[in-house]
């Protein structure tokens, strides 16, 4: 059994495509307040 990050990541990892159109693409994962912090002037958010 892996920790909650680990399956976010592994479920991530399934969307990044092979090959080269997948070079260069990172998965990470931010700490909630982080994330807020980015997206807090998105309007996209609904916020």
């Amino acid at each position: 059994m892996r920790c909650p990050g680990c399956e976010l990541i592994a479920q991530e990892r399934d969307q990044v495509p092979e090959g080269r159109a997948g070079y260069g693409i990172k998965i990470t994962l931010l700490p909630r307040q982080a994330y807020e912090a980015l997206h807090r002037d998105d309007p996209t958010s609904g916020r």
